[in-house]
């Protein structure tokens, strides 16, 4: 959260699962703070990794990804279009 607040990015794509916090605890920090609460959040999924959809909207992630990917087009298409402020969830 340090690093997204000195950089301010478009978008943040987060693992679910990571060192310290997870992403739902990340994302929930991100849309609480006044500096970063318009930043969308994208999660990335393992495909043996327990999702809960349900948590992730709740937290505000925009939108996810299950890895490994399929198509690295879609994903860019989706950053894209979040970065152009056409919102979505899934």
């Amino acid at each position: 959260m340090k690093r997204i607040l000195e950089v301010l990015p478009d978008v943040v794509i987060a693992d679910i699962n990571m060192v310290g916090i997870n992403g739902y605890e990340l994302c929930k920090m991100i849309n609480q703070n006044e500096q970063t609460k318009n930043i969308p959040v994208v999660f990335l999924v393992s495909s043996f990794e327990a999702f809960d959809e349900i948590r992730a909207r709740e937290v505000g992630v925009k939108d996810y990804f299950t890895k490994p990917f399929h198509s690295i087009t879609e994903l860019v298409e989706t950053v894209t279009r979040l970065i152009d402020h056409s919102e979505k969830t899934f």
